[in-house]
């Protein structure tokens, strides 16, 4: 699943920039959320996020890495988003050949 086919599901920010160094990634840049992931600020409907889960299921993707520090709800608005889409990898760089499937080769 490329990062990119992502793009028109809800919940899903869209992807700036892809930060690498050398042959690795570091991450990949999204919008700045201003708000609180669930640890800090309520989710007063989980069918909120049935909604998202269920628009990434359509586009056959499935988060393996869904908790609750990524998930974010923005302040102004009180939209909920899903992060952190590398299948549950934690570590300070990511390697290229795992991610490439997230991002578009341009």
């Amino acid at each position: 699943m490329n990062y990119c086919q992502l793009s028109g599901c809800e919940g899903v920010l869209a992807l700036k920039a892809v930060v690498k160094q050398g042959a690795h990634i570091q991450g990949l840049l999204i919008p700045y959320i201003e708000g609180d992931n669930p640890w800090e600020a309520s989710i007063k409907r989980e069918d909120e996020l049935c909604e998202i889960a269920a628009s990434l299921e359509k586009v056959g993707y499935y988060h393996q890495d869904l908790n609750c520090q990524n998930i974010l709800r923005r302040e102004s608005s009180g939209e909920v988003y899903f992060i952190d889409f590398a299948r549950g990898l934690t570590d300070e760089f990511y390697p290229l050949d795992i991610i490439l499937s997230l991002i578009p080769l341009t």
